[in-house]
């Protein structure tokens, strides 16, 4: 539901150096600002994660670019636990126990929807 002039809004830009700008605006009235202060734990939480990979699936499909989501869905993978931190667990854990990245689980989850 998009309105023309939303209690609040963030917006996240990257740039080509991956520095991350944000703009964020909010109505000043209390109900908006409890409404921009919902908005902001909800990404920040990792609450909106689902809800977003979801709706980047279905763009990506509508669009015939399931590829495109896929990558979407590997980097995030290697951001969330790199390589190398992974090898450190394995290293440290017992032989018999498996090492899986809680990421790598989620993501397979949410990637069945």
């Amino acid at each position: 539901m998009k309105s023309n002039n939303p209690p609040g809004q963030i917006n996240y830009i990257i740039d080509d150096n991956h520095v991350v700008w944000m703009e964020a605006s909010w109505l000043d009235d209390k109900e908006s600002i409890e409404k921009f202060a919902t908005l902001l734990y909800e990404i920040h939480s990792g609450e909106l994660l689902e809800d977003t990979l979801r709706f980047l699936k279905e763009e990506c499909s509508k669009q015939g670019s399931q590829k495109v989501y896929q990558k979407i869905l590997v980097t995030m993978d290697k951001m969330f636990l790199p390589d190398d931190a992974l090898e450190e667990v394995a290293e440290n854990s017992e032989k018999d126990t498996p090492v899986v990245s809680p990421t790598e689980v989620a993501l397979n989850y949410l990637s069945m929807f």
